[in-house]
């Protein structure tokens, strides 16, 4: 049994809201998210010996996404912003100082953001990203960042 219930949106619907390889935009506009990621290896450990420099910073990921919201109901100016928050607690807004400012204009209409950043990993573990809308969140996606293993020792042929 399907159940429609006329209710008025009061904050734009979530299209897409991902991590991805790459973000392509056709010259009409459209954009398509490669190879939808949530979660990225980082290189092999580090040696025993090896001194982690000061920065504490143990490599760099290019984080590239897409997020795209349409209307709906909602009709006027609002804001959006991309929120991370750490495996360790920390809390980040990503998006510029007053966030994207966005014009909805009902139905169909809405935006797209492409999202590219580098991200200094620090610690590996699971990182969200909220995605808001004038304060509220809507949706939210993961990263998990985790460490390559050991590569696998052969022994010598004899």
């Amino acid at each position: 049994m399907i159940v429609c219930l006329d209710m008025a949106n009061t904050k734009p619907f979530v299209t897409v809201a991902c991590i991805c390889e790459q973000v392509l935009e056709e010259p009409d506009g459209v954009m398509s998210a490669i190879r939808i990621v949530d979660t990225v290896t980082i290189g092999p450990p580090m040696p025993p010996d090896f001194v982690l420099p000061q920065s504490g910073i143990q490599g760099v990921v290019t984080v590239k996404g897409l997020i795209a919201l349409k209307s709906g109901d909602v009709v006027g100016n609002g804001k959006v912003e991309l929120v991370m928050h750490s495996s360790t607690g920390e809390v980040v807004t990503l998006s510029p100082e007053d966030g994207w400012p966005v014009v909805m204009k009902g139905g169909e209409h809405g935006f797209q953001i492409k999202i590219n950043f580098v991200l200094g990993v620090k610690n590996f573990g699971l990182i969200w990203f909220d995605v808001t809308w004038n304060g509220e969140v809507l949706t939210r996606f993961p990263l998990k960042l985790q460490q390559g293993a050991l590569p696998e020792k052969t022994s010598a042929p004899n």
